[in-house]
């Protein structure tokens, strides 16, 4: 249910002064029922709703402010405008937030930085105040694509704290540019899940497609170093992770293989700057450092001595591998090759 009930204010002019003010009162705001919203789930899709739209409609219908419902309490919010000189001091990314803040680079961004630099913010973040600071609990890749772009932040903030279970419905649906990562919310995952509770009982708690709930808690075991290499983390998804897996199940040593990787990563070059394809142009040099890495121990411990014997229609050699395994091979051996094998068993094998 939403309802559109005045005309927006002036608040774009945020100062230190210009706090979020003690009474947050309804008139000129709209009302989004969460919990109507909640019915329409449907446990098929990969992906959750979003709320985008309806936030969206604040900005585009001059609201000053937006309640949301969730179970029965209503929630305010007052709707604001930040320079974007004063983001990085008046707001900060609240701890509930599942972004990974480091993969939040201007390349990794560019698109939704142009957006926003052309169009504007087009969808207002989520947030709530506290000790004079706006934490943003949805909307951290918006905040940081308008420092980029050097665009004012828009933002619906509440002055009340909110409990776990809203900030986790509210950052599984309310997401204008995307989702986080795969690997990003199998992190947030692995913290929700109850004691005792299944994957399957979970995932259907959070209304979320079990496989892919599976995936992202397999993912996000794997080494952050790791998916730190990718050049675009934020964009790893469910295909590479699963072979990532693959390939990682394959190397023992892995901090052979970082290192391998660091130098691999020097040397790689692109063609497109588009994200996706710079994941896979990394993944299938991924792929070839796992196998050098497999070859080379294949070869180090395949020979501990290989030693010919015997002479002309009759040469042999004996292999002795690091592992102790011994293999003799010769063709039509004579008496005196087979004195030959023994004295070379003696010295290379018994000894």
């Amino acid at each position: 249910m939403v309802r559109r009930t005045g005309d927006k204010d002036d608040v774009s002019n945020f100062s230190q002064k210009a706090q979020v003010p003690s009474s947050i009162g309804v008139a000129h705001s709209r009302t989004l029922n969460l919990d109507e919203m909640s019915k329409h789930d449907n446990l098929e899709e990969l992906e959750p709703l979003t709320l985008d739209t309806e936030l969206a409609k604040v900005v585009s219908d001059s609201a000053t402010s937006l309640s949301i419902i969730y179970k029965g309490e209503e929630i305010h919010f007052r709707y604001m405008e930040i320079e974007p000189q004063d983001i990085e001091v008046r707001t900060q990314v609240a701890a509930e937030n599942g972004r990974i803040q480091e993969w939040l680079t201007p390349y990794s961004l560019h698109k939704l930085a142009d957006s926003i630099r052309n169009r504007g913010m087009i969808t207002p973040a989520l947030g709530y105040l506290d000790g004079g600071i706006i934490y943003v609990i949805d909307g951290s890749s918006r905040r940081k694509g308008c420092i980029f772009a050097e665009k004012p932040f828009r933002i619906l903030v509440s002055e009340q704290r909110f409990d776990s279970s809203f900030i986790s419905e509210l950052s599984s649906e309310a997401n204008e540019y995307r989702e986080p990562s795969l690997y990003e919310r199998g992190l947030m995952w692995r913290d929700q899940i109850r004691e005792g509770e299944s994957q399957a009982q979970f995932s259907k708690r959070i209304k979320v497609n079990a496989a892919l709930v599976s995936t992202g808690l397999k993912a996000c075991l794997i080494n952050r170093e790791i998916i730190d290499l990718f050049p675009s983390p934020p964009d790893i998804g469910r295909t590479t992770l699963t072979k990532l897996d693959k390939l990682l199940s394959q190397i023992k040593d892995e901090k052979v293989l970082l290192d391998a990787l660091k130098v691999m990563v020097g040397s790689l070059t692109f063609s497109s700057d588009d994200s996706l394809q710079r994941n896979s142009v990394f993944l299938d040099a991924f792929a070839s450092v796992v196998n050098d890495i497999k070859d080379a121990k294949t070869k180090e411990d395949k020979f501990k001595v290989n030693t010919p014997f015997g002479s002309g229609e009759r040469t042999g050699s004996l292999t002795v591998s690091k592992s102790g395994a011994l293999s003799a091979k010769i063709t039509r051996p004579s008496k005196k090759d087979i004195e030959e094998l023994i004295k070379l068993l003696e010295k290379e094998y018994l000894s």
